[in-house]
This record gives structure tokens, sequence and C-alpha cells, in this order.
């Protein structure tokens, strides 16, 4: 008969062991949790140059990143090309702010501006065709007023299709391929009225001082033209929001002194923590994360929406691939998209040679519900050999890619300085690197989603085939090669991978590094990365991440497919309200 003591112990033992089982338990569901949604709380829109300058006196001397202002040395003079959304009175005050922080480090600054009635992004041909057609469409606003966005919001992802499509060498040869096999995808890419973004007035005293103050310049036509006739020596060159290696090929005998684009032309990207992030250290995550390339066999990426593939590479390509895979805040850890590309000090400072296209081995399925313009439903992309061998899903931008699958110039064609045809490949898989950079939801607005692709471990993939430059004493030949076969001027249909997981094998060996886990570079780990941090503070705030990006049944509560993959706006437009009226459960103040 068991006493009462007994039955007692054996209670207390069970009770132990249970407790140990589910403490087992919680730590490997710990450990494989994927981190909480995070949102930091927009700056206020400022009032005047005193409360931006402490914000500009460190984005001017800011080294890391895709606007490394501080690279700019004492005495020298530098040209900012800056966007139209310059013209709106708390950007420009940003500007003038940037320009008193430049003098005070006898550094002298000319702000080039584009018109005030055109919007002057260079992100993509579509909008280039926009200000060529505005005069004959009588959709150019007069001077005084900025015509800003797309006409459309972010929930159309599909439209960064369209913009593929006007890349052309002939876009209304694309864009009769597209009609004759889906008409219905066709009027909704390309709709009879005429695409339109928001009419905003510029504040008469921004155009008067931008008019007459000698630290600024109005300028209608290209960068080039104004490098090749402006009479003074420039020392260092910054523009656009993207696309470094187009500047560079668009700057012609200037490109060496194209030192990255100019994102600092808005009140929120200067007055965050995006601009004060410590440059020396965000050059050390980056250097970190890329340390293994050169030693790479194998790489494996998965992510939770369904990602799953691998590519192996030979060891002249992992060597390679570590000569290119440094751009400042896109790493490429792909080799495919490093290549061609033209070698700069600045932009990649262990490139000293021309490098041809090396297309790995990648097999398996992408997915992904983002682009660079939005969202869409869930798309599966399924590779072999590198190549697109089917597609499912995406709504109409799964549509579109179906479409020009089988175009004859896209399959039956040898890109230049590509050993096999075709153009559906992996193309790029560039990886951003700053902790403190989140997703700007009035961007979503205005069909621009390019922000999120700034923050520390978000992928963006993209498809196609490329040469960004030609090879030595070959020049003209890519552009020869676009107007004679009618192509897209080069890769497209991104798709951005926000929680993945990038693991490497090195070579000859089963031993396996992990660079992204579920979303936040490994390297932010790093003993020698904390050790760093802390010269600026406590580790665990300094390299905290300002945004982690909210998917339910993922790392939120809710079902993935029902809540957010079958239709993300609905979920995206549920966050921006939430976070516009200071309701959102994760924003952080």
């Amino acid at each position: 008969m068991t006493t009462p003591r007994l039955r007692t112990f054996g209670f207390l033992v069970m009770s132990l062991l249970l407790y140990s089982s589910c403490s087992r338990q919680q730590k490997q569901e710990e450990a494989t949790a994927y981190p909480k949604p995070r949102l930091a709380a927009y700056a206020s829109a400022p009032k005047s140059v005193e409360e931006i300058l402490p914000f500009a006196r460190s984005a001017i001397r800011q080294e890391g990143g895709r606007t490394p202002l501080g690279l700019v040395e004492p005495g020298e003079h530098v040209i900012i090309f800056a966007g139209s959304r310059s013209w709106l009175e708390p950007n420009f005050l940003v500007l003038k702010a940037l320009a008193s922080a430049f003098r005070e480090r006898n550094i002298r600054p000319l702000f080039v501006l584009p018109p005030a009635r055109i919007r002057a992004e260079r992100e993509s041909e579509f909008i280039e065709t926009q200000r060529r057609e505005a005069p004959a469409t009588g959709r150019m606003p007069p001077s005084g007023q900025l015509l800003l966005g797309t006409g459309y919001t972010s929930e159309k992802g599909y439209m960064e299709a369209r913009n593929w499509v006007m890349g052309w060498s002939n876009p209304a040869e694309s864009r009769e391929w597209l009609r004759q096999r889906n008409s219905v995808l066709y009027e909704k890419m390309f709709p009879k009225q005429p695409l339109q973004g928001r009419v905003v007035s510029v504040s008469s005293s921004v155009l008067e001082e931008a008019e007459k103050n000698p630290l600024f310049k109005i300028w209608a036509g290209d960068e080039k033209e104004f490098l090749d006739q402006y009479p003074v020596k420039v020392d260092a060159i910054f523009g656009g929001s993207g696309g470094r290696e187009g500047w560079q090929l668009r700057l012609g005998p200037h490109s060496g002194k194209f030192y990255g684009n100019f994102i600092f032309d808005s009140y929120q990207e200067v007055m965050s923590k995006i601009s004060t992030f410590p440059g020396d250290l965000w050059r050390l995550i980056e250097e970190r994360t890329l340390e293994p390339i050169a030693w790479v066999e194998e790489a494996h990426v998965t992510d939770p929406e369904g990602t799953d593939f691998t590519f192996r590479v030979t060891e002249d390509v992992a060597k390679m691939w570590a000569e290119a895979a440094y751009l400042p805040a896109h790493l490429f850890l792909i080799p495919h998209g490093a290549t061609t590309l033209i070698p700069n000090k600045i932009l990649y400072p262990k490139l000293k040679r021309w490098l041809k296209p090396a297309l790995p081995d990648a097999r398996g399925i992408l997915v992904s519900t983002r682009n660079h313009v939005g969202v869409y439903p869930r798309m599966e992309v399924y590779l072999e050999n590198s190549r697109v061998k089917e597609v499912r899903g995406g709504g109409e931008y799964g549509e579109a890619l179906r479409a020009f699958l089988d175009h004859p110039n896209l399959n039956k064609v040898k890109n230049p300085y590509y050993d096999v045809e075709g153009y559906w490949f992996l193309f790029e898989g560039a990886v951003g690197t700053n902790p403190k950079a989140f997703i700007k939801y009035e961007e979503l607005m205005e069909g621009r989603q390019g922000s999120e692709r700034e923050a520390a471990g978000v992928i963006h993939w993209a498809l196609g085939a490329q040469a960004y430059s030609d090879d030595p004493g070959r020049e003209g030949t890519n552009d020869k090669f676009r107007q004679t076969y009618n192509v897209p001027r080069g890769h497209g249909f991104h798709m951005h991978n926000l929680m993945t997981t990038y693991r490497a094998r090195i070579r000859g060996s089963q031993r396996w590094v992990t660079l992204v886990d579920k979303g936040q570079l490994a390297s932010l780990d790093h003993a020698e990365i904390r050790a760093l941090a802390s010269r600026y503070g406590e580790p665990d705030e300094v390299l905290q991440r300002e945004w982690v990006p909210d998917f339910p049944g993922i790392n939120s509560p809710g079902d993935y497919q029902k809540d957010y993959a079958e239709n993300p706006w609905r979920h995206m437009s549920k966050i921006i309200k939430q976070a516009e009226d200071g309701t959102y459960p994760y924003l952080v103040k």
C-alpha cells in the first residue's frame, strides 16, 4: 500500500519531470519562433532648420549605406542631384540644414533640383516616359506645382510589371505582346484614362530661395549634361534613390566620382536613427556578413512564406563573387547580379576588374508577396539550373510574368557575355544592412516600397538577365543588342523575402554558417560587432531593429493564408491606419 508521503514524493517527481519537459518544449518553441513585429514611430515634420541641424550634422558624417556623405573630405566640392520630393517644404528645410552642416566642415555643396513641375526620380523607364509625354497629354501641372506619386497605391503591386514592360527598347511592341495574350490584364496595367499622381503646390518662398540661393540649381536636363557643362571641379556626386549601377553608367566619364544615392531628401530619413547609425559599425556588420563568401560552395535559402531553394558555385565563381559582393547597404548574396559592374573605389572597393555573368545552379522554389512597388497575392516561382521553369499564383503580377515566359526574344536569344540562351534566370539577391531602417507607409500610398529593402536582413530577389556595362573594348555591344532584339533594359520582377534564413556551406566540408537568421543578420550577434556597438551605448539598444515586419500566422496572431497571403494589402492598410492613429500594438515610440 502506498503511503501518503510516497504519493506526495511521486507527485513532486512527476511535476518536476512535466515542468522540465514543458521548459524544454518552451525553449524549443522560442528557438524556432520568429521575432515579434516592431515599428518605429515617425518623426514629426520639422518647422525650422535649427530643428534639423543636429541630425544633419550626423548625416554629413555618415560613412555607411546608400548615402555616405561622410566620405566627402573637407575642402572638397560635392554635387547632389536631389529628387522632386525635395520641393516639399519640410524636405527643403532638410537640404538647407545639410548645406549648413557641410559648410561647417568646409565642404562646398550644390543641390541640383528638377523643375518644380515634374517628377524627376529615375526609378523606371515608365517615369521617364511620363516626363516626355506630359506636355503632349496636357498632364504637366503648371510651374510651382509637383506631380508626385504614380497614380496608384501599393495595392497594385503588379504595376512593377508595367514599369518593366515600359523599359523595353520598343515598349509599344512589348505592350502589344501582353495585350494579345491577356487583354484584361493589359487594361489594368495600361488603363485608357492616363495615370496621374497627386498634384502638390510648392511654397513660393521655397521657389524663390531655390532660384536665388547659390547653393541650389534648377536643372531640367540629365545629370551627365549638367556635369559636362559645369565649370568647377567636382570631387563627389550623389543622386537617385536606387539603381547605383545605372547611375554610374549614365554619368559616363564622371562615374568615378559617384559616391552613392541621395535618400536624405526626406525628413523622415534624416530625422531618424538611420542617418545616425555609426558608420564604422555599419561597415563592420557588412564585412562580417560577407566574410565567408569566398569559401562558399553551397547555399540554402528558406523563409516561412515557402521559399526553399539551394544553389552551388564553383571555387572560381566564389572568389569572383567575393570581389563584387559588397555594395553599401546592398550586399549581393548570389553571384549573378554581382557581375558586369563598373569598378568604383567607393561602391565596390574590392572590385578591380570587369566580371562576366556567372549563373549559380539554383534549384527549388522562391515565394513572395511583395516587390518594389507594393504587394500581391502569394506567388511561387520554381527554379531549375537558375532558370524560371514555372510560376504559380501571384494574382495580376503572376499573370504578367507568365505572359512573358515564352516571349521568343527572352528565350531564343543569347544576351551579351552570357554562355547560354535566355532571359528568365534568378538574377539578383541583395540584403539590406541597417537595423534602424524601417518601412515608410506613406510611400505605399504613392505606389512605392523601396524603404523596406534597406532594413537589415530583408532580401530582395529579382529575375532576368543583364549586363550593367560592356566588357572594356567592346563598348556599345549591349546597346546594339537591345535595339536589335527589343529586350528589357535589365532585370525586373522583384520579390522580397523579409524573414529569410540564409545558410552557406564552406567548400570541402559539412560546416554550415548562417548569414541571415529568420530575417536578422547573424552578424548583429557577433561578439566583435557587439564590442564595437558598446562604444555608442548599450549594444542591445544600438543594434535593435527599428522595424520587424508583421505576418499573421507567422509572428503575429492570425492565419497566414486567409489574413495575409490571399490579400496582403488588406492587412497592410490595416497597419497603416493603426500606425497613423497610434493604435498599432507593435508601435515603438
